[in-house]
């Protein structure tokens, strides 16, 4: 069935992307919300667009996110929400 719920706060865990130079780059973010059923964005920081990565719920505490290019110093933020 389908559950609803409205959290009293929304709990939100950030972290910048790792800074690159290959073609490739794979930041991992603990967020410890103890669940699989979160949203993850990725936000460049200079325009606040939302840009679009692979992402993957390792397991119910973390998800990793790649990027394909050159990632500079703080040029990205993962946001997680659940």
């Amino acid at each position: 069935g389908r559950g609803t719920s409205t959290p009293a706060l929304a709990r939100i865990a950030t972290k910048a992307c790792v800074v690159h130079t290959d073609n490739v780059s794979t930041t991992s973010v603990v967020h410890n919300f103890n669940t699989l059923d979160v949203i993850v964005q990725i936000v460049e920081v200079a325009s606040g667009a939302t840009v679009i990565g692979d992402v993957t719920r390792t397991d119910v505490n973390t998800v990793s996110v790649t990027l394909l290019g050159a990632i500079g110093n703080g040029a990205y933020r993962i946001i997680v929400t659940g």
